[in-house]
């Protein structure tokens, strides 16, 4: 299934998304979330350079990039 084009993407429908995803983090046990993850050093510095790369998607309005860079972040976060 192709990406929608930016122009076809509803802001309220991608703010809808992103509150379910975020209500998922928050259901975590309080340990989870608050375990430290390494931004700069080791192997979960990968951390830090893919939410550079999300930002930067954002910013450039590239779904298919943030949308891979959302899915590696997740896999980081849900499988540590």
């Amino acid at each position: 299934m192709p990406l929608p084009s930016v122009a076809a993407v509803d802001p309220l429908h991608r703010s809808v998304k992103f509150d379910a995803v975020r209500d998922v983090i928050l259901l975590q046990p309080e340990t989870h979330r608050t375990a430290p993850v390494a931004r700069t050093e080791g192997i979960r510095a990968m951390r830090g350079t893919l939410e550079g790369e999300l930002r930067g998607c954002i910013a450039a309005y590239d779904l298919a990039g943030e949308r891979e860079c959302s899915i590696a972040l997740a896999k980081i976060h849900f499988e540590r």
